[in-house]
């Protein structure tokens, strides 16, 4: 009995006298399941590289293969990654603005988006794609045109190929194949639709921004525009974005088959309270006119005491630059006129326009202008009238002798008035 106590008492002694044994003992199993899981993650870490190769390979000849057979569409690429590059790191301070423009897009209608200068158009449009469309099946994929970049060439056809393309070189290609090509290429979703009818092909959104300035360098831009259209709402391979600044530049566009086609969205100014519950200082946007833009260019440039002449001068400067003076499209209800009327009419509007131009206010030169105006439209149909661009009728108006300066003021004032609505015809005739 006493060996077997002191056999009991020597065992004790010896686990208590090793702890570091017992703790080992003790956290055995945990160790090995530990082990265990750490093996299993390191395998599934590899077998996903291995996945992610193999997939990332696949996917590289998908692309090349895609590209071979439809190298018209490589312009088209995930939108946001296009706006990520135009616009850079927003700057903060930065405003939120309620709406979101591809909400807005329907199979019917283009959009019009028009803001003032600098309101944030184009970080709307890049803030407004959640991130499950950036990439992905279920991402936007689209072409983005930048219409201010029609400075740097000559010619609007080099214009639109280097903003596809990135060159002349390779491009060769309207942008109605590079739709079309880009539809056709989602295979699965073709065949789904013609065969079974149960998806369509994702149509690819198309946004042209600065689209008046656009105009300005290149007013055949318009004409553009119109097949642009048709690419959305007839032939549904488009959404179709167009970014404005004025109204102007909103109603040439809605002229166009009288705007039947278009949805116009105008991005209203974010109120004061607004903006300093994001870090702007309330005085200072206020009188910024509530303008972003302006606002972080004020700050930054000027002081306080000069802040209102600096707006001021600013958006004079911006209305010259990015604004179309009027619609270059004219106004539908010139052609519901009595025809007989039409250049009776216009001659009235016309005076009218020039007796309240500066540049022309005195009654010799008024009078001078109008002798010209009326020799020239006394026997020009209402066709010719109506699209007759602004250039071709100041040099009609030279060739009868009119001064330069007279007459590219009586062409601009002609253009001005028919992209405006009509007068309404007196009753009786005006008699």
């Amino acid at each position: 009995q006493a060996h077997v106590y002191t056999h009991i008492a020597s065992f004790s002694h010896f686990h208590n006298s090793d702890p570091a044994m017992a703790e080992c003992s003790e956290n055995r199993p945990r160790k090995d399941f530990l082990d265990w899981l750490n093996t299993g993650m390191n395998a599934i870490q590899m077998s996903v590289g291995l996945i992610t190769v193999l997939g990332a390979g696949a996917s590289v000849r998908s692309m090349a293969m895609r590209q071979k057979w439809y190298p018209e569409a490589r312009c088209v690429v995930p939108l946001w990654q296009q706006l990520q590059s135009v616009g850079g790191d927003l700057k903060r301070p930065t405003v939120h603005f309620s709406l979101n423009p591809y909400k807005e897009l329907v199979p019917d209608k283009s959009l019009i988006l028009q803001g003032r200068n600098k309101e944030g158009k184009t970080s709307l449009l890049r803030t407004s794609i959640p991130f499950y469309r950036w990439w992905s099946f279920g991402g936007y994929y689209g072409i983005y045109l930048d219409g201010a970049q029609g400075k740097g060439v000559n010619s609007f056809e080099k214009w639109q190929t280097t903003q596809m393309f990135g060159s002349t070189v390779n491009g060769g290609s309207e942008i109605g194949k590079a739709l079309k090509q880009y539809r056709d290429q989602q295979r699965i979703r073709c065949w789904l639709h013609d065969y079974l009818g149960l998806t369509h092909p994702k149509p690819a959104i198309v946004i042209v921004d600065q689209f008046e300035e656009l105009l300005k360098r290149f007013p055949e831009a318009l004409d553009w525009a119109n097949t642009l259209t048709n690419l959305h709402v007839r032939d549904n391979l488009a959404r179709v974005v167009f970014v404005v600044n004025s109204n102007a530049g909103a109603k040439t566009l809605l002229n166009l088959n009288q705007g039947v086609r278009f949805k116009h969205l105008i991005m209203t100014p974010v109120t004061s309270a607004e903006a300093a519950a994001c870090g702007v200082e309330k005085t200072w946007f206020e009188k910024c006119k509530q303008n972003i833009g302006l606002y972080k260019q004020a700050r930054m440039t000027v002081e306080f005491e000069k802040l209102d002449t600096f707006v001021e001068q600013t958006l004079t400067d911006w209305s010259d630059d990015f604004h179309l003076p009027f619609p270059l499209k004219y106004d539908r209800s010139w052609r519901r006129l009595p025809e007989a009327k039409v250049t009776e009419m216009f001659l009235k509007e016309l005076r009218k326009t020039l007796e309240r131009g500066t540049a022309l206010h005195n009654e010799e030169r008024v009078d001078e202008g109008m002798r010209v105006a009326e020799h020239i439209f006394a026997g020009t149909s209402l066709p010719d009238l109506l699209d007759t661009p602004q250039l071709v009728f100041q040099k009609r108006f030279e060739s009868r002798g009119a001064p330069r300066d007279l007459a590219e003021q009586l062409a601009k004032s002609t253009r001005r008035i028919l992209g405006n609505p009509a007068p309404e015809v007196p009753p009786n005739g005006g008699k």
